[in-house]
């Protein structure tokens, strides 16, 4: 590598710069989009438990049970929560009193125990009763929404990678036929100084 050569000069701080460009899109960027996501989602997670736990106490000491019924619209309405449960009593009871929407009561307990959930516990007491609300959020999702996040990162670090390539390859190219013509007119010249 001649580092006298203006192809050099060009194309190092080019290397250079797409190294410290990858790092910044493809590592740095995407961990503090995930920290950020962690935090927001826990937020929602604390907020929901909280909420539904204001709601419970509401329901056991009016006793109306039905009231429960709205956390499902609730849940609808919340982007970031993908289950609510309420255990009466402390939460090492297995089953959970009730499950927010019903299709998880089956799995809730198997996806805590295998750490298939981001979630939030807040502790509630009513006259009657005292138990745990917890808000999850699956790590399915979340992964999933992470990865629409990065998406367009990925593909601005693509396309900055093929202009870059691009560019090396244009002013190779044309440093390559430059020198060529070089090397042909300097013989072309010597050779006409010895003819003469």
């Amino acid at each position: 590598m001649n580092f006298r050569s203006i192809a050099t000069r060009v194309t190092l701080p080019g290397i250079i710069a797409a190294a410290i460009t990858a790092l910044i899109l493809l590592w740095i960027v995407p961990e503090r989009q995930k920290q950020s996501l962690t935090e927001s989602i826990q937020g929602e997670l604390d907020g929901a438990a909280q909420a539904v736990a204001i709601r419970v106490v509401a329901a056991l000491e009016l006793e109306r049970l039905n009231l429960l019924s709205d956390i499902n619209d609730y849940l609808g309405q919340a982007s970031g929560i993908s289950v609510v449960a309420i255990y009466l009593g402390d939460r090492s009871s297995e089953a959970p009193f009730a499950v927010f929407p019903e299709s998880h009561a089956e799995r809730i307990v198997d996806d805590l125990s295998a750490g298939r959930l981001f979630f939030s516990e807040v502790d509630f007491t009513s006259e009657g009763a005292s138990g745990v609300v917890l808000a999850g959020y699956e790590k399915r999702a979340f992964e999933a929404r992470l990865r629409d996040i990065n998406l367009p990162l990925y593909a601005v670090f693509g396309a900055l990678l093929i202009t870059q390539l691009l560019l090396f390859y244009r002013q190779s190219s044309g440093d390559s036929a430059r020198s060529g013509s070089d090397q042909h007119g300097r013989q072309h010249r010597s050779n006409a100084r010895f003819g003469e």
